[in-house]
């Protein structure tokens, strides 16, 4: 089966994939694409203010999300293109989620190169991030691909408000990336994502794109799933406990995005001393 998502929103999408991930039917793999409006997303164990900088991202107007799976924060803007494979856990290989895009680029003269578990790399530049989820005999693989996104806002939005601070959340590692329309002019998110359905097709033996529609028990899942993902409680709620010190000296403890001070507010780099 393969999906493709008209939706903007990021808020939306990630609800989508933890939709699918959760209730789709998975005689199957199935392959959603998306690419959406300008936003950061954060890994599932991830800390917002090691990573970023919430504070300045809504001040620009950019999102800032959490999703259901781990590894690193990444940015999307419309030059951003987006996939993930779901499938059972006892069919999920790894190395043929990886092959869908490696074989889509090649078509292109594009060859990837794998870092590790989860980062692809062209000459030495990162073009692409993976993420995984697992839950309830399910797999969620998925990516981001840099096709043609605005790299030096990249950077200014991947800022972080507090580089330093004492935490067990997961960190991004931070690489020099690349777009890679620079590596193939002329290629875009719409002939990238053909590509990229064509090569699931051929690697999972799946059909052709087929229109995503859901019943109103599932589109009431969905938009259940988008509130929470919009909630305060799972974007800095989940934030693992940190100590930080603030401008000024104070040095401040937080649990679960909140102070640990006794008032509870939500934490903020610029709360002054009380």
């Amino acid at each position: 089966m393969v999906y493709h998502s008209p939706q903007a929103d990021v808020w939306r999408n990630l609800a989508l994939e933890a939709h699918l991930l959760d209730r789709a039917d998975l005689d199957r793999p199935l392959l959603l694409t998306w690419a959406g409006c300008e936003a950061v997303v954060l890994g599932r164990n991830q800390n917002p203010w090691r990573e970023c900088d919430p504070e300045a991202l809504s001040a620009a107007g950019v999102p800032l999300a959490r999703r259901v799976s781990g590894g690193g924060t990444v940015y999307h803007d419309p030059g951003n293109l987006n996939y993930g494979v779901i499938t059972d856990r006892t069919r999920y290989e790894p190395e043929r989620v990886y092959a869908v895009a490696e074989r889509a680029l090649a078509g292109f003269g594009v060859r990837l190169e794998r870092v590790e578990k989860t980062r692809l790399y062209v000459r030495g530049r990162k073009c692409s991030g993976h993420a995984f989820a697992f839950r309830r005999g399910r797999a969620l693989h998925h990516g981001t691909l840099l096709v043609e996104a605005d790299l030096e806002r990249l950077e200014r939005m991947l800022t972080p408000a507090l580089p330093a601070l004492e935490t067990a959340a997961v960190p991004s590692v931070r690489a020099p990336v690349a777009n890679l329309a620079e590596f193939a002019p002329g290629l875009d998110i719409p002939s990238l994502r053909d590509a990229l359905e064509r090569a699931f097709i051929e690697l999972f033996g799946s059909g052709p794109r087929l229109r995503l529609s859901l019943n109103d028990a599932e589109e009431e899942d969905l938009t259940l799933r988008e509130a929470q993902l919009r909630a305060p409680e799972w974007l800095y709620g989940r934030t693992p406990p940190f100590s930080a010190d603030l401008p000024g000296g104070r040095r401040v403890r937080v649990r679960r995005g909140r102070l640990d001070d006794g008032r509870g507010d939500w934490f903020r780099p610029e709360i002054p001393e009380p």
